[in-house]
């Protein structure tokens, strides 16, 4: 994760949403020394359970949080590349597919790449 973009995006929502860290803290239970040390010269990395704790709370993502989603809501593969709504659709759907049936699906289209 880069600390630097879970900063930004962070701040970004707290100051749409007129949030303190002292605010967030009470809001989430992590503690404020924590969120301050997030921001600080030193800054530290949260754990997946403040991040997921800070998302839930604040109704984002926590792929908007660590920067790999927009905030449009597509997801971002590399730096500055996006899923089409056609392949977010389809990975939706394969996702929910059994292994065998996931399977199945890459098989059907190997074949149709190598015509």
């Amino acid at each position: 994760m880069d600390k630097q973009i879970f900063n930004d995006n962070l701040r970004q929502i707290m100051k749409e949403n007129n949030l303190t860290q002292k605010q967030l803290s009470e809001y989430t239970g992590i503690p404020a020394s924590s969120i301050a040390s997030w921001f600080g010269k030193q800054s530290s990395s949260p754990s997946i359970e403040a991040v997921r704790k800070i998302a839930d709370h604040l109704n984002v993502t926590i792929d908007y949080l660590i920067g790999r989603e927009s905030e449009d809501g597509r997801i971002i593969i590399e730096e500055r590349e996006y899923l089409t709504d056609n392949e977010r659709e389809l990975l939706a759907k394969y996702r929910k597919l059994s292994p065998q049936k996931q399977s199945k699906v890459l098989g059907y289209v190997s074949a149709l790449s190598e015509n």
